[in-house]
């Protein structure tokens, strides 16, 4: 489906809307922390995208704000102990 993006927004014909948002997270120290804090966003009903990067300290997330909050997404990553998401 095509997608329109629009202040962070992603918007298609089934009127789904995907919010766009880069956390700080501290703690990511190698390509393995990275992969930890993905794949514990990626786990998550609702996420489509996530890409972590540990020089910034950032992490990017597409995802269905009518599914996840930025809550769950902040637990998730968070409870694995090493990394902290800022909201």
């Amino acid at each position: 489906m095509p997608e329109t993006k629009i202040f962070g927004l992603f918007i298609n014909r089934l009127n789904i809307t995907k919010m766009e948002k880069t956390f700080t997270v501290t703690g990511m120290k190698c390509p393995n922390c990275e992969a930890h804090v993905e794949n514990a966003l990626k786990a998550i009903d609702g996420v489509s995208s996530v890409k972590a990067d540990r020089n910034a300290c950032n992490v990017r997330v597409v995802y269905n704000d009518s599914k996840v909050t930025m809550e769950q997404m902040q637990e998730a990553v968070n409870s694995l102990g090493r990394y902290e998401l800022q909201l």
